[in-house]
């Protein structure tokens, strides 16, 4: 199972469960199949007006109607090894990462109905995976090996012209609150959490903290998040100890509080 929330729908999830496209709002507890099953179905994100969801089906990129018309179709420029991964600057846009024998894995902004064909953002000799335009469309963030080993960074979007480096000891799979202001990334089970502060005229970040400890599934790639983030920083998450099931995390901050007073997560 895959798992999406875009911070700024509010309680508003996407999963893909048996090979087929779901839409779950949890106040209401009601789910909506916005596709019949389907080979190589996987890897969803928002549009970003949240009317439409791009995911890989039959292991190319396609999109699907959110509001379960069932209006749905390729992505006219994809290939079957790009992935999807993040909602682009406007709604006719996305964030992927395409895997390319000469230079690993590489991100592109791709439009959703053609309009213009893939943009390479970051094309390097090192894999870079898993970006995630921030809701504010300044930041993008991504995972690369650059240094040896997996790590998380950031550059200014759309200059993309420098990288700052966000976690400590290794990252993967990372996220951004709905302000923009924080990030998130799992280094092992810990699921991690750095300030960003960008008044000024460089960013500046905060030291990696743990949130929280435990076994939760990384789902079917290293790079692209296996869980979601709400507006109001609650954590869905498939944890791995109970099969499929499904764990939304809140109050992690008094947790977090009580972590902290302990001398740290361990």
């Amino acid at each position: 199972m895959s798992i999406l929330a875009y911070p700024q729908i509010k309680r508003t999830y996407g999963f893909i469960s048996g090979q087929t496209m779901l839409q779950v709002t949890l106040v209401r507890g009601t789910h909506t199949r916005l596709t019949a099953a389907a080979l190589g179905t996987g890897f969803p994100t928002w549009t970003t007006d949240g009317k439409g969801v791009v995911f890989r089906r039959f292991n190319v990129p396609f999109w699907a109607a959110a509001d379960g018309s069932g209006k749905a179709g390729v992505v006219a420029p994809g290939l079957p090894n790009d992935f999807p991964c993040s909602p682009g600057p406007d709604s006719d846009s996305i964030i992927a990462f395409r895997v390319q024998p000469e230079t690993s894995g590489d991100i592109f902004l791709m439009s959703i109905s053609g309009r213009f064909p893939p943009k390479p953002l970051l094309v390097t000799s090192a894999y870079e995976g898993g970006p995630q335009l921030s809701p504010d469309r300044h930041w993008l963030l991504y995972q690369s090996n650059e240094s040896g080993q997996w790590e998380i960074y950031v550059r200014r979007y759309p200059a993309m012209d420098r990288e700052w480096q966000v976690s400590e000891g290794g990252g993967v799979q990372a996220a951004w609150s709905s302000t923009s202001r924080e990030i998130f990334y799992r280094s092992g089970q810990h699921m991690m959490a750095v300030a960003l502060n960008a008044s000024g005229s460089e960013p500046t970040f905060g030291k990696p903290r743990a949130l929280f400890v435990d076994e939760y599934d990384f789902g079917q790639n290293v790079s692209i998040p296996n869980y979601g983030v709400s507006h109001d920083g609650r954590f869905i998450m498939l944890r791995r100890t109970h099969g499929s099931s499904l764990r939304v995390v809140i109050h992690w901050t008094e947790e977090l509080k009580q972590i902290l007073t302990a001398g740290g997560v361990h």
